[in-house]
């Protein structure tokens, strides 16, 4: 047991070793593909520090998705240098931007009224529904 965990902190350590090698490149990867340019040097500076912990976590991740301890693997998207905040705040405003402009464009709706047949039942399947915004980009880790 002890020989197999210390050679997955060995493997741990080379991929960390490897991914900073190639985080430049998807750093400059990432920005072209998702049009980022950022104000000042500073700014760039936070961004690549918030996407360089991103890059770890998804690399964790797949790694143990790998050793099957997870079902799916992770990519990086364009939401990669945000805090979750912003990405909570940018999704919820365009949400709520896009709900806004439906519900201002479509004044003219009709209210539905059921028929006077429809017969109810008394119990439904119990089900949970879950919103998800799920982004993905075409450049998967390897």
């Amino acid at each position: 047991m002890h020989l197999f965990l210390f050679f997955i902190a060995i493997l741990c350590f080379a991929q960390a070793k490897s991914n900073e090698l190639t985080s430049p490149k998807l750093w400059n990867l990432f920005k072209r593909v998702h049009k980022k340019q950022y104000v000042n040097v500073e700014e760039e500076n936070y961004r690549r520090t918030i996407f360089d912990g991103r890059l770890a976590m998804i690399n964790q991740h797949n790694f143990e998705a790998n050793l099957g301890l997870h079902t799916y693997t992770l990519t990086i998207n364009q939401f990669a240098d945000m805090t979750y905040d912003e990405i909570v705040r940018t999704i919820s405003n365009k949400y709520t931007m896009s709900l806004a402009t439906k519900i201002s464009t479509k004044s003219d709706r009709q209210i539905f009224r059921p028929p006077s047949n429809l017969s109810i039942p008394a119990t439904v399947g119990q089900y949970l529904l879950t919103e998800l915004f799920l982004t993905k980009c075409t450049c998967r880790l390897a």
